[in-house]
């Protein structure tokens, strides 16, 4: 038996990162504040650098000075969505069996024009990490496991529909 709770045994015994992903964006964010100094030791431990990120990030936004409209400031709630966006993704990849390029076509993998679709949350974390301005399209590509041609597109298309194209 050990000290730790319950919950945290849970993280203690995650067998991957999509575990302690899925851990990190289900727990309460009262054991995230509570127990910061243990989670962050787990996560450390483990190798879980995109986990720490997000970590840091949440614990930068709930311990925050908000200001006159109740809110963190925009520079701690974007990191810390951001950092949420990568969590979901690792998350879901775990869900869904398999890195997304595992699941792209393997015919259209190989072809220069088209390297696999993107999903929409895909889609979407390509947009606003790109609207971050601390990302290119190859990081891009390589955090989403996506082909760089497929990130390429997506904002283009976005592009065009924020300036009234349909």
């Amino acid at each position: 038996m050990t000290s730790m709770l319950p919950i945290i045994e849970e993280l203690a015994d995650a067998p991957d990162h999509q575990a302690r992903a899925r851990w990190l964006l289900e727990v309460p964010l009262a054991v995230i504040i509570r127990d910061q100094v243990t989670i962050h030791r787990l996560l450390s431990a483990a190798g879980f650098h995109e986990g720490l990120a997000y970590f840091a990030a949440e614990i930068s936004a709930l311990s925050a000075t908000r200001g006159r409209d109740g809110l963190a400031p925009n520079t701690i709630r974007m990191t810390r969505e951001y950092a949420r966006i990568g969590i979901q993704i690792i998350a879901r990849e775990g869900a869904e069996g398999g890195s997304m390029l595992q699941l792209a076509d393997r015919r259209r993998s190989r072809s220069a024009p088209m390297s696999g679709k993107m999903d929409e949350l895909q889609a979407l974390a390509a947009v606003i990490l790109w609207k971050s301005g601390h990302f290119d399209t190859f990081d891009l590509s390589a955090v989403l496991g996506v082909g760089e041609d497929a990130v390429c597109r997506t904002l283009q298309t976005a592009r065009h529909v924020a300036n009234g194209g349909a």
